[in-house]
């Protein structure tokens, strides 16, 4: 394990960790699952390092301007809308990867496909959706999931963005 999964690499199985740890670790985990079935999918997103955003706020500014024609939202065929820019939050973002793909999201809910599903989410009363779609960072293919709570309105939750081997993208 290179130096920066160790970093990253988050164990759901301790009492003391945070309950977003455990969340990140199951999202990581459903991707990682979902990693031969998007493998063969085309990608949705690709972004140059020229086209980077610079820092998280610089990411959800660019983000929510792309959102602002459709009041924060994105439209998903059969699924109805999905808010996201309201959502939207540096202190989920675990590296420069994640936050690279913050405008990959509205691709991903839209193009992706349906990686995961979870019926009373950590018994919260709401269920949750993943989606899931390869993407391209800087020439490098990568899997992206994004997490949507279902209520009587949808709401985009958390992403994360592995290599298709499972590990962390380095940028």
């Amino acid at each position: 394990m290179s130096d920066f999964d160790k970093k990253h690499h988050h164990k759901t199985d301790k009492k003391d960790k945070s309950k977003m740890v455990s969340k990140v670790e199951n999202l990581r985990t459903m991707l990682r699952d979902a990693s031969a079935i998007l493998e063969d999918t085309k990608s949705v997103f690709t972004i140059s390092r020229h086209d980077m955003p610079t820092n998280t706020q610089t990411a959800i500014i660019a983000l929510n301007t792309i959102l602002d024609n459709n009041n924060g939202s994105i439209e998903r065929k059969g699924f109805g809308n999905i808010q996201i820019s309201d959502r939207l939050s540096s202190k989920y973002i675990t590296d420069k990867s994640e936050m690279v793909a913050i405008l990959a999201i509205p691709d991903v809910i839209k193009n992706g496909i349906i990686i995961g599903h979870v019926e009373n989410h950590k018994k919260r009363g709401y269920s949750t959706v993943t989606f899931g779609a390869k993407i391209n960072i800087d020439e490098k293919d990568a899997h992206m999931a994004v997490s949507v709570k279902t209520t009587n309105k949808n709401f985009y939750t958390a992403h994360r963005v592995l290599l298709p081997n499972g590990k962390y993208l380095e940028i």
